[in-house]
């Protein structure tokens, strides 16, 4: 996990981890648990990382990836 200098702590990390390995479980497994990862963030910063890695791997426009800032701008 050394290629994400970030603010996230030892067991988001972990969790992190654990989802890249799982991603032959498809977009929807990955879009679920990072948006498990972002609501439980305590810090706008890790909320931050957790979105660009979503971003980076492709679920951050997943129906599954749900996020409470899509539900304020209503």
């Amino acid at each position: 996990m050394k290629s994400l200098s970030t603010p996230l702590n030892k067991s988001q990390r972990r969790e992190v981890a654990t989802l890249q390995k799982m991603q032959h479980f498809g977009a929807n497994y990955l879009a679920r648990g990072l948006s498990m990862l972002w609501r439980s963030a305590p810090k706008k910063t890790q909320q931050a990382e957790i979105l660009a890695l979503a971003q980076r791997l492709g679920v951050d426009q997943n129906p599954e990836f749900i996020i409470s800032d899509r539900f304020t701008t209503i």
